[in-house]
């Protein structure tokens, strides 16, 4: 399927052209939310964020451009599968659950979903209520398994969620580009940077 151009491949991250829009999108998006709202906003936050940009490149060079240019370990992804989009039964198992919204899917690093799914806007005491988090992780690892997927171990799974939340951590600072409430991008900032920070994201960054 990867090969029939019905789906993008990687919109942000499939060549070099398309990562330099992203950077520059998320870049303007950026310098618009410290002229905003620089006032206010965390000095560490800030500093998180500056270095995580700053180190986008090499990061995209070093991780993202081989996997996209091989196109290994990548699948049809929904692209926001944040729990608002699912459309399950009151009562658990008595009809179909339903994923809505299918408007940024796309063939991509599946753990980008999860990392959209987990640490958007839960918090850390959320992701780790009953291992919650880590259940989740594990499912989907054991559905890969299932399908028959092989060559993709554990680690590559929490690798590849690692990316997920560098990817999505920046996803705030686009919303509030987009005029969002301030109510809206900044608990979601607050959710994903706790992810981010735990899960040592930076290390992939080499900040």
């Amino acid at each position: 399927m990867l090969q029939t151009d019905v789906f993008d491949v990687g919109y942000w991250s499939r060549n070099a052209e398309r990562f330099e829009r992203y950077l520059q999108r998320r870049t303007a998006s950026w310098n618009s939310l410290i002229a905003n709202e620089g006032a206010w906003f965390p000095d560490h936050l800030r500093e998180l964020y500056e270095q995580t940009l700053a180190h986008l490149p090499r990061y995209w060079e070093r991780y993202v451009e081989p996997r996209f240019r091989a196109k290994s370990n990548l699948t049809l992804v929904h692209g926001d599968a944040y729990f608002a989009n699912f459309l399950s039964p009151k009562l658990p198992g008595a009809d179909a659950t339903y994923l809505l919204d299918w408007q940024s899917y796309g063939f991509d690093i599946g753990a980008y979903d999860l990392g959209n799914l987990c640490s958007t806007f839960w918090t850390p005491e959320q992701r780790h209520e009953d291992q919650r988090e880590e259940k989740i992780l594990r499912r989907y690892y054991r559905g890969l398994q299932a399908q028959g997927v092989k060559n993709y171990s554990w680690d590559d799974l929490l690798t590849d969620y690692k990316m997920g939340l560098i990817f999505w951590i920046l996803m705030p600072v686009q919303d509030h580009f987009g005029r969002s409430n301030r109510k809206y991008w900044w608990p979601k900032m607050q959710c994903l940077v706790a992810a981010f920070e735990e899960w040592h994201c930076e290390d992939l960054l080499s900040i």
